[in-house]
């Protein structure tokens, strides 16, 4: 599980709850992800049950990673995107290895800033 421990200026400090099959459990150190700007990237629908529209709002042109971690941070969806430019459009394709829950989606710039991080729900 994720705790949101603080959202201040668009700045997210998280900590991971890691729960081991014996029912014990222990906790990540603090996690930040900086959002550079508000409604840079919108999902919709969100929650969604199949395929989702990805919006890359007003962004700077140039070379983005767009991915898709669940809430224990493994990577589960990715796609590069070249030469990227605002209010461009990405459909999200939800395959069989996506179980119902929540999710991160992630931008990060041509230097593996994250600029953008999202909340999305899937049903």
């Amino acid at each position: 599980a994720a705790l949101l421990l603080n959202y201040t200026n668009n700045i997210y400090y998280l900590k991971l709850k890691i729960i081991e099959l014996d029912g014990s459990f222990a906790f990540s150190n603090i996690i930040v992800l900086k959002n550079k700007s508000n409604e840079l990237v919108t999902v919709f629908p969100n929650p969604l049950k199949t395929n989702a529209t990805i919006a890359l709002g007003n962004i700077t042109k140039g070379n983005y990673q767009v991915s898709i971690v669940d809430v224990l941070g493994k990577l589960v969806w990715q796609k590069n995107m070249i030469n990227a430019q605002a209010n461009q459009i990405i459909l999200f394709e939800r395959t069989a290895n996506f179980t119902s829950g929540i999710y991160f989606l992630k931008v990060a710039n041509s230097t593996n800033e994250i600029i953008s991080v999202s909340k999305m729900i899937l049903e």
